[in-house]
């Protein structure tokens, strides 16, 4: 009986214990930019792409495992320095700048963007409709996971 017990009491134990740690998300690295596109609804459309070069137009952009997010480089010259906090819900990435209005040259970043995660490759696409006073407009943002 002693034999039995000590054979099946560790049994026990290890099917007893659940594995409560939550999945890590897959979104959380370090990405490099490879392009970004500016497509403008106006008469006709105009379609502006920017190409990582290195040094005129780079980005890295880091999603942390604490919620929290930053853009870092340059675009076609324009320094783009932003942060604030990230959460993701099925394939819509919430970006919610932390001073409140974050632009790259007359672009919105922040706000809830569509994104497909392949790979190491993030692509994400926002649009937003003509105004009063503006076009509406979509940027595209291809990444790669270092």
């Amino acid at each position: 009986m002693k034999r039995l017990l000590l054979i099946v009491l560790p049994l026990l134990l290890i099917v007893g214990c659940e594995d409560t740690t939550e999945p890590v998300n897959p979104l959380i690295g370090v990405y490099n930019m490879t392009r970004i596109s500016f497509v403008i609804y106006s008469s006709p459309d105009e379609t502006y792409t920017f190409n990582h070069d290195g040094s005129n137009t780079y980005m890295v952009m880091i999603l942390g495992d604490d919620d929290v997010y930053s853009f870092q480089g340059k675009l076609d010259g324009d320094v783009v320095s932003e942060g604030g906090t990230w959460s993701d819900t099925g394939n819509k990435l919430s970006l919610v700048s932390s001073d409140g209005d974050s632009e790259i040259g007359d672009y919105i970043v922040s706000g809830i963007l569509d994104y497909t995660l392949s790979g190491n490759n993030l692509h994400m696409e926002i649009s937003y409709p003509s105004g009063f006073d503006s076009y509406g407009h979509t940027i595209s943002y291809d990444f790669t996971k270092e």
